[in-house]
C-alpha cells in the first residue's frame, strides 16, 4: 500500500527544480524556485504531486520564449489555516492563456491559470494540506492514474511525434538549425511547438506566432527566414500541410476533417494548397491509403 506521510515539501521542490535545470538551459530559459518558507510540512506522497508538477514545468518551459523566466513559487499563505497549499508556476515573455488546454491536458491536480499582464501567466496548483484520514485506497487509485499519465499522456506522445519523429523535411530543418547553433535549434523547435499547438486555429498567423515567442513581426522574420529559407507565413502553412499529410497517411479521417483539423478555412482551400506543395490532391493520398488497407 502507498500512503501519504507528513514530510517537508521544500526539499522535494528544490530537487525538482535542480533536476530540470538542464532542460531549462537547453531551452534558454532561467528556471528558479522562489519560496519564503523554510519548511512546509504536509501529508503527501511524492507520486501524488511530482509527476504533474514535472509535466507542468516542462510544458511551460517549452512554450516560454527564449531568454525569459519560469519560476516555481509558494505564494504567501497561512498554511495552518487553509485546506490547500498553493504552488505557482509563473512564466514571463508571453501569455500562455491560448495554450491552457494543451498545457493542463491530463493534469490530475486541481489547477487554474491566471494572466500576469500581457506578457506572462501563472498556473496555480492546489495541494491538499488537511490531515490524512483515509485508508490510502482512494489515494492509491489516484496515484496509479497519475503515474500512468506520465508515460501515456497524449500531450507527450503528440509532442514527441511532432518534434522527434516529424516528417524528414521538418526534422532536417531542425537538425540544420542545431548545426548552426544550439540556440537556433531550440528556437526552431519552439516555433514548431507553438504552430503545432495552434494547428486547428484558422486565424493563427505570423503576428500571433511572434507574440507567442515575444517577438515583433519584423524580429520573427529576421530570425526565422535564415533558418528555413522562406517567410514565417509560408512556414506556418508548410507545417500545417506536412501535418495534414501525416493525418491522411496515419489516421482514418476524411479530407474535410483533415482540412479543419489543420486550420484551413475550407476543404477546397486545403486541396489547392496541398496540391501546390505536394503536386497531387489529398484525396489521391486518401484513396491510396484505403487501397493499402484492403
Amino acid at each position: 500500500m502507498i500512503y501519504p506521510i507528513k514530510i517537508d515539501l521544500i526539499p522535494l521542490l528544490k530537487n525538482l527544480i535542480a533536476a530540470l535545470q538542464p532542460y531549462a538551459r537547453a531551452n534558454n530559459i532561467k528556471l528558479q524556485l522562489s519560496c519564503s518558507f523554510k519548511q512546509v510540512e504536509i501529508y503527501h506522497h511524492p507520486e501524488m504531486i511530482i509527476p504533474d508538477l514535472t509535466r507542468l514545468v516542462c510544458r511551460i518551459v517549452t512554450f516560454t520564449p527564449q531568454d525569459f523566466n519560469v519560476e516555481l513559487n509558494l505564494p504567501n499563505q497561512d498554511i495552518n489555516k487553509q485546506e490547500y497549499l498553493l504552488i505557482g508556476i509563473k512564466n514571463t515573455g508571453a501569455s500562455l492563456l491560448a495554450l491552457k488546454n494543451h498545457i493542463l491536458n491530463e493534469i490530475k491536480l486541481n489547477s487554474k491559470l491566471q494572466e500576469t499582464g500581457k506578457n506572462g501567466t501563472q498556473f496555480l496548483i492546489h495541494i491538499p494540506v488537511v490531515s490524512y484520514q483515509g485508508s490510502g485506497e482512494d489515494d492509491l487509485t489516484h496515484m496509479s492514474e497519475s503515474k500512468s499519465a506520465v508515460f501515456h499522456s497524449p500531450f507527450y506522445a503528440s509532442l514527441m511525434g511532432h518534434l522527434k519523429s516529424h516528417f524528414s523535411s521538418i526534422r532536417n530543418l531542425e537538425k540544420t538549425a542545431d548545426a548552426m547553433s544550439q540556440r537556433d535549434g531550440i528556437f526552431l523547435k519552439k516555433v514548431n511547438a507553438v504552430i503545432i499547438a495552434h494547428l486547428d486555429i484558422e486565424g493563427f498567423d505570423t503576428v500571433k506566432l511572434g507574440r507567442a515567442l515575444a517577438l515583433s513581426r519584423t524580429q520573427l522574420y529576421r530570425q526565422l527566414k535564415p533558418l528555413i529559407g522562406f517567410s514565417p507565413a509560408h512556414y506556418i502553412r508548410y507545417v500545417r500541410l506536412n501535418k495534414a499529410k501525416e493525418f491522411l497517411n496515419n489516421e482514418d479521417l476524411t479530407v474535410s476533417e483533415v482540412a479543419y483539423k489543420t486550420g484551413f478555412a475550407s476543404p477546397s482551400h486545403f486541396t489547392r494548397a496541398f496540391r501546390e506543395q505536394f503536386g497531387f490532391n489529398p484525396s489521391e493520398l486518401r484513396q491510396l491509403k484505403s487501397k493499402s488497407n484492403v
